[in-house]
């Protein structure tokens, strides 16, 4: 469950979200029902009321919930999936590893689906905590995953540049040479009018709060 804090102007300020972060019950035997599965959940909490239905960006299962052998579909192509069997609720990652892809890239992805669905996309994004995931996928070599610090200055890099591909502010000289053509195709006109929504999550001493 995900609770939203909507702030104090709103008459209604708290809003209820469905994460689904396991994915071992939605088939028997047969692996071609996760999607029918998926389908009636997600319709269901739209037709209910719910706000914002939420999944992982992982590629293993976290090790809180099952093995790394447990079944694990892919963030954003399952968003993109369930965005085309809903019409209201709100889709999110809980959360986007920035590791995981180029801060440019994702900023491309992020404003692509937020168009495609009609702003109903939430960007969560975290650190990266989980390093035998990245190991076991080639995202980092061996004794090269990033420190605690290192990581959370990475995050706060992404988040600055991911914000101004999304907007028409200058980026700092430093930065500049690195993003000036990618800003110029990936800047998404619709998107660049409406309120950015962000979750961010991380590890904090050992306890697991995202990505």
């Amino acid at each position: 469950m995900v609770l939203e804090y909507m702030g104090s102007r709103s008459k209604h300020n708290m809003r209820f979200g469905l994460q689904h972060p396991i994915f071992d019950f939605d088939y028997m035997d047969d692996r071609s029902q996760v999607f029918d599965t998926l389908k009636n959940l997600i319709t269901r909490a739209e037709s209910k009321g719910f706000d914002s239905f939420w999944v992982m960006d992982h590629f293993h299962q976290l090790s809180a919930v099952g093995t790394p052998d447990r079944p694990m579909l892919e963030g954003w192509t399952t968003l993109s999936v369930l965005a085309g069997i809903t019409t209201r609720i709100k889709l999110g990652t809980l959360v986007t590893g920035i590791l995981y892809r180029y801060p440019s890239v994702l900023a491309k992805i992020a404003a692509t689906m937020d168009v495609l669905i009609k702003g109903r996309l939430f960007l969560g994004i975290g650190a990266s905590y989980y390093e035998g995931e990245s190991l076991a996928y080639g995202i980092t070599g061996s004794g090269s995953f990033p420190s605690n610090q290192g990581r959370l200055l990475r995050l706060k890099e992404a988040i600055q540049i991911i914000r101004k591909m999304w907007t028409d502010e200058l980026l700092p000289h430093s930065m500049e040479s690195i993003i000036k053509l990618i800003m110029l195709i990936a800047i998404l006109s619709q998107f660049k009018n409406r309120h950015h929504l962000y979750w961010l999550g991380e590890e904090v001493r050992g306890k697991h709060s995202g990505s």
